[in-house]
């Protein structure tokens, strides 16, 4: 049983954070939503948020030839279903977005996705396909006839940080945060069901406001002090694994803060670098290179692309054409049959190589794995040492 502000301000961090981004209506995948941006020239991504508090939505999935993907995720930021190539197909589909403990019945051939919460973030995701910038193919149609709109948690909202949304919620303070998650605990007793956590956010505002100041402070810092990734291996990192499911609070609200709106490792399975493997961070004046054994290649079914980036993972100020490289771009295989990448500023000397461009400074990797293989998920398979060119010669 909660105790404390603490508690709900932990509690609660998905449930803000999510209702957040939803009234910011938020349409890229990207920093302005918790801080934490993975820059992507691989795939096109647009989010579609769906209020099942109005009734059914249905999600329509176009025919298409592209690895493509849309995860359903609920107000706690949880990824509860994976549409698409992996798990469905290519071709067209419908399905019927429900909201919880709901017992209509679909449109004939419309199969039905229940969600967790009212709330739904849609993030479609397609393979782009040379210089094509063309959106995830996939719409939300409402079904059957919707009631008034309800009142708008505008005046719950909060101040537009440059860096993100999180950070926004954060310079807010507590009372803001409070007043959001109690009026989202009344629109909804799901929420708040068996649990007493409305009772608790109605008590916490009537404590003196120095008191709750502190309490959110501290919560903030407990949610924050989390790592979104594990320690190095051979220069390479993944993504921390945070409990999002039953009473783990504190790490539901780390798993929304640093992975929000982040799909199924099955899809899109990610490693990252920003130091070799003897420790020291990568620098754009050495070169480095990344051999694959003709046997130890990334195992993706549709494909694997490795893409520069800062040193906090973000996007590259200068980004060109030649800072990613991609397993379908016909890449340069030596006389066995294996590969090697050339990671460095300048062009390398010699002719025919896989050049990947990276900035003259402190720059980061990440290693995407599309529809990875089992090796991949069950550790069985991980990247070779990341070295500098003259350690690997």
């Amino acid at each position: 049983m909660p105790v404390g502000a603490i508690d709900a301000y932990i509690w609660g961090y998905p449930l803000v954070l999510f209702d957040a981004a939803m009234r910011r209506d938020v349409r890229g995948h990207d920093a302005s939503l918790t801080g934490v941006s993975l820059p992507n020239d691989d795939l096109a991504e647009r989010i579609e948020w769906i209020d099942l508090q109005r009734g059914p939505s249905a999600l329509v999935l176009v025919e298409t030839t592209r690895y493509h993907c849309v995860s359903l995720f609920d107000a706690w930021g949880r990824n509860f279903a994976s549409l698409g190539t992996r798990t469905t197909g290519n071709e067209r589909q419908t399905y019927a977005i429900v909201p919880p403990l709901w017992n209509g019945a679909a449109p004939h051939g419309m199969q039905t996705i229940q969600s967790p919460t009212d709330r739904v973030a849609a993030l479609g995701q397609t393979t782009k396909a040379g210089d094509d910038s063309a959106q995830p193919q996939f719409s939300i149609v409402p079904i059957g006839p919707r009631p008034n709109p309800r009142a708008s948690n505008r005046d719950a909202d909060f101040p537009r940080a440059r860096e993100s949304i999180a950070a926004g919620i954060a310079s807010a303070g507590s009372r803001p945060f409070l007043a959001c998650l109690q009026k989202l605990l009344h629109e909804s007793e799901r929420y708040a069901k068996a649990v007493g956590w409305r009772d608790v956010v109605d008590a916490a505002l009537r404590k003196d406001p120095r008191e709750l100041d502190d309490d959110f402070t501290a919560a903030i810092d407990l949610i924050e002090s989390g790592s979104p990734l594990t320690p190095p291996v051979d220069g390479w990192q993944a993504r921390r694994a945070f409990d999002a499911r039953g009473s783990a609070y504190l790490e539901r609200a780390r798993a929304c803060r640093f992975h929000f709106l982040t799909g199924d490792e099955q899809d899109v399975f990610h490693r990252f670098a920003r130091s070799d493997d003897s420790g020291r961070a990568l620098h754009g004046r050495l070169p480095y290179r990344l051999h694959f054994d003709v046997w130890n290649e990334p195992p993706a079914r549709a494909f694997w692309s490795l893409s520069a980036c800062d040193g906090r993972f973000g996007a590259l100020l200068q980004s060109k054409s030649n800072s990613t490289v991609r397993s379908r771009d016909g890449l340069v295989r030596n006389a066995d049959d294996s590969l090697d990448i050339s990671i460095q500023s300048a062009p390398p000397d010699e002719p025919n190589v896989n050049w990947l461009a990276v900035p003259q400074e402190p720059f980061g990797l990440i290693l995407r794995l599309y529809w990875p293989r089992p090796p991949a998920l069950n550790g069985l398979w991980s990247p070779p040492a990341l070295r500098a060119a003259s350690v690997a010669a």
